[in-house]
């Protein structure tokens, strides 16, 4: 964590350099200060957008033109030059955010695709290259939307689906609301004329990441994103981002390049690797990582690369420039029906019922990708072709070494398939649970695999429904939030008040906050199996 802050700060720092063709952002103005006064917080509930409400441009004039006319006809140009693909099933873009003449035909590669499209909602996802007042303090700490009425451009005005980020924000009171944070930043700014040109009815749903230190909020975001718009192929998702930053014209070729493949590959191990080693190889990592993570759950085919070229293919200077990417997602639509789609993506069975040789698939990709990953630092490939294992699942991975505990990390909620999730899940076990150290080669003899296949979460009125043995509690208070799986307080011989206990300091509440009528209590069930209990099968 300590070299991911490390990392960011520097990040941060580094873009605060104003170049146009860069990812340059504009000062936060004094309405971005006065703005910060009405900024709400995650944890409150939202209210509604004060009438007219709107988020001006802050670089019309500079990074694109301000006239309407000129702007329009940039961007048919553009778009006149760029190559329309047969792309089946596209549901996200990944396009750039620099000044239109360094930018914007990389950018017509990836808008030209959805040109004319039914597309009635866009999620674009940004972040901010500048987080801090001039004072110092954060505009904001982690992910928010804003709740105005219009993002305005010289072709007009955008309208934000305000039903929707009403709904985002109720669901999921992590996300806030930040006019400020959205004001004078220019990453979402400048992908709003084009949106506006190929989409001309279709309503926006702004996200940024403010100042934000932990990588694993992509995951998160992700699977909040898919929760509330995965099932509507009327959205789309665009990630805002520039690549390599003012390296000569051959390297930063060779680094797009590799940038560009680790994305189509679903490298994000090395992609977070690099970043966390210094090397800037998209600012926009974040978004990103958030593509990358919805693309796994939506299945299907990987990330395609529709353009690739930097400062230096359009100005002709090459000695410091910055690469641009336009990349396409799409869906698997081919190999299954609407109703198998549907089935894979989107539902969560409630219970699970795994024979003996699905339960050994599962274990037998738990030891291998944590084998693989100690002994070569890559993760393995699954091959695994069951149905029922690629609905999508929740489940936890634990780790013991002769009995005892060596790691437990797992996923409460099902957004992506259950291979996957175990995948993931035994990674972290093994490398990011902060109890413990990573797991060491001499280790891997010794250990024993335990999965725990979770039902979906039910919220309960009562503790008279809580049964030891059966249910697995989550408890939720604010932003504290605890999970103990349903074998525990059979292995430690605990009544339900003792559970309940546990359940709250796991939770870093005090031991009878589940009596309090501000802590949310859910339960779940688990379908529990280790090694040693396939050789008594």
């Amino acid at each position: 964590m300590k070299r991911i802050l490390i990392l960011l700060i520097s990040l941060v720092l580094f873009c605060t350099v104003w170049m146009v063709l860069s990812c340059t952002p504009s000062e936060v103005d004094s309405k971005s200060a006065s703005a910060a006064a009405d900024e709400i917080k995650a944890a409150e509930l939202p209210p509604l957008a004060p009438a007219g409400l709107s988020i001006a441009p802050s670089v019309a004039g500079a990074f694109y033109p301000a006239d309407k006319a000129a702007l329009g006809a940039m961007i048919k140009g553009y778009l006149d030059q760029a190559q329309k693909k047969d792309l089946l099933g596209l549901w996200g873009l990944v396009s750039p955010h620099a000044g239109y003449v360094f930018s914007a035909p990389i950018a017509a590669s990836a808008f030209k695709q959805v040109e004319g499209a039914s597309f009635k909602t866009v999620v674009v996802i940004a972040f901010s290259h500048r987080p801090f007042y001039e004072d110092g303090r954060p505009i904001f700490n982690g992910v928010a939307t804003v709740e105005a009425d219009t993002f305005d451009t010289p072709l007009g005005p955008v309208a934000v689906d305000l039903e929707a980020v009403h709904a985002l924000r109720r669901d999921n009171p992590e996300i806030g609301s930040s006019p400020a944070l959205f004001s004078g930043e220019h990453s979402l700014e400048v992908e709003l004329p084009f949106i506006k040109t190929v989409l001309p009815d279709a309503k926006l749903v702004p996200i940024m990441f403010g100042l934000e230190y932990n990588l694993d909020a992509a995951d998160k975001l992700a699977g909040i994103l898919y929760k509330q718009f995965g099932r509507n192929a009327d959205v789309l998702f665009v990630a805002s981002t520039d690549l390599s930053h003012y390296f000569p014209y051959e390297t930063a070729r060779e680094l797009d390049q590799a940038t560009c493949k680790m994305i189509e590959t679903f490298d994000i191990e090395q992609l977070t690797k690099r970043a966390m080693s210094g090397n800037v190889d998209c600012c926009g990592l974040l978004p990103v990582l958030t593509m990358l993570r919805l693309q796994q759950i939506y299945g299907g085919p990987g990330p395609q690369t529709l353009d690739l070229r930097n400062s230096g293919d359009i100005s002709g200077d090459k000695s410091k420039v910055v690469g641009y990417a336009a990349i396409a997602f799409l869906r698997d639509t081919n190999a299954l029906n609407d109703e198998q789609i549907m089935l894979k993506k989107g539902t969560e069975m409630a219970e699970y019922d795994l024979n003996r040789e699905q339960k050994k698939k599962l274990l037998d990709l738990a030891r291998n990708t944590v084998e693989t990953y100690v002994k070569e630092h890559r993760r393995v490939k699954a091959d695994i072709t069951d149905s029922l294992l690629l609905q999508n699942g929740a489940a936890f991975v634990t780790l013991k070494k002769k009995g005892d505990l060596r790691g437990c990390i797992g996923h409460v909620e099902a957004v992506i398939p259950l291979v996957d999730c175990i995948q993931e899940m035994a990674l972290a076990a093994c490398s990011k649970d902060t109890r413990f150290t990573p797991v060491e080669t001499e280790e891997l003899p010794l250990l024993e695999y335990e999965i725990s296949v979770l039902t979906p979460m039910k919220k309960i009125t009562s503790v008279d429904e809580i049964e030891v043995g059966t249910h697995g509690l989550l408890m939720e208070r604010g932003y504290h939030r605890g999970l103990l799986l349903p074998q525990v307080p059979v292995e430690w011989g605990w009544n339900r008040d003792e559970f309940l206990r546990q359940t709250c300091r796991k939770a870093g509440l005090p031991p009878d906050a589940w009596k309090d009528k501000d802590v949310t209590i859910y339960s779940f069930k688990a379908l529990v199996f280790s090694e040693d209990d396939l050789d008594k099968i």
